[in-house]
């Protein structure tokens, strides 16, 4: 009670401000600044947003809840005890050093993390477990993310993606997608992932790999619109997830070819960041319609993507619509993460980059199926 009426500034380089008391409010100091803030009572909230220029240490056994407001630190992030954050909360990295991010015991439950860091290594994760929750953004620099240590979320409700970024995401992370349960069928699927292969799926969905023509047929087909036809995937370790193409996979959940059982897929891995270029996998050989996946743990604006192919991809794609139980085919919208899609090739070569830019800040958990069958029998003029 000794600051009602005062004013404290605590924002001075080398400051250290430690906050021994519990099951109060932290006091309001000037410009909501600190250099270093240790965090030694038990049931501490902030009152306000608080600018960290130095590190932020939670001690063991001891709390902060940070009660609706955010939070920015420039230094050090070390949490042996407690930290609450709530729905909607962001916390920024935006130091000019090497950022190090430590934990220990539970899960650091991150709502929003921004990562802001202009020096060459960047914002590490050195020890501790963390999920993200609603979004993550790296607007400069690096954030390497370490070795299976963090896990972006998704459940029925929403799904946390990866934002707009002029930075790198280095290390292994994992990035969960949850599937509805449905009747079995193939659902159009892509990976939001630099390199994988099919065993990164195997993990989570009863996939099948023998292929015997008109016997035996394999879960996973990638499409040729060269070939004019789907080409099977026969080997889970040997065949990689290529980034931006599109996969059509059988949900199926007890080997019976009735009902996929509500499901979140685990993609383990370094995720696309940046531009990613697949013009040169586009063909016009038949019909021209390709079947290519966003690339990104986000959705996809597909307007600006057909924008910037210069009149070489058409501004129809298809989907399945599970109203209609059939496909549709629209302008415009947007593709959800680890979405498959079709594209209409007018003319080649084609123009077709994905690029940062094209997310769309969406939490939605949609996720659409399709029938295999669609493309199972295909008719070409010859001008007869």
């Amino acid at each position: 009670t000794f600051m009602a009426g005062r004013t404290f500034n605590a924002s001075a380089a080398g400051n250290t401000v430690t906050y021994q008391f519990s099951s109060a409010t932290i006091p309001t100091v000037s410009g909501n600044a600190y250099h270093h803030l240790v965090i030694n009572g038990t049931g501490l909230t902030q009152n306000a947003s608080l600018d960290l220029n130095g590190n932020l240490t939670i001690n063991a056994s001891r709390s902060l809840n940070m009660n609706g407001f955010n939070m920015n630190i420039g230094g050090h992030f070390t949490r042996t005890g407690t930290l609450t954050i709530s729905a909607g909360n962001t916390i920024t990295f935006d130091g000019t050093a090497q950022q190090n991010v430590n934990a220990s015991a539970a899960t650091v439950a991150f709502q929003n993390v921004i990562t802001d860091n202009s020096s060459a290594t960047g914002v590490v994760i050195q020890s501790g477990t963390y999920t993200v929750a609603t979004s993550l953004t790296v607007n400069q620099g690096v954030f390497n993310v370490g070795a299976n240590a963090l896990t972006m979320l998704s459940d029925v409700a929403s799904t946390a993606y990866i934002g707009n970024s002029a930075g790198t995401i280095t290390g292994i992370m994992t990035i969960n997608r949850f599937i509805s349960g449905r009747a079995a069928g193939y659902s159009d699927m892509a990976s939001p992932l630099t390199t994988t292969t099919f065993t990164d799926w195997d993990n989570e969905l009863l996939l099948i790999y023998n292929y015997v023509p008109n016997e035996q047929f394999p879960s996973c087909w990638s499409y040729s619109e060269t070939l004019w036809a789907y080409v099977a995937v026969t080997s889970a370790a040997t065949t990689t997830i290529d980034q931006g193409v599109g996969y059509d996979v059988y949900l199926d959940s007890d080997g019976a070819q009735t009902t996929f059982t509500a499901t979140t897929v685990n993609s383990v891995g370094t995720p696309t960041m940046g531009p990613l270029n697949i013009s040169g996998n586009l063909t016009r050989d038949n019909d021209g319609w390709n079947f290519v996946g966003n690339p990104y743990a986000s959705f996809l604006d597909f307007n600006a993507f057909q924008t910037s192919s210069a009149g070489t991809i058409s501004g129809t794609w298809m989907y399945y619509d599970e109203g209609i139980a059939d496909f549709v085919s629209t302008s415009g919208g947007t593709i959800a993460p680890h979405q498959g899609f079709w594209i209409e090739v007018l003319s080649v070569p084609a123009t077709a980059t994905f690029t940062e830019s094209m997310k769309d800040a969406s939490n939605s958990s949609s996720f659409r199926n399709a029938a295999h069958e669609y493309f199972g029998l295909r008719l070409k003029s010859e001008n007869v």
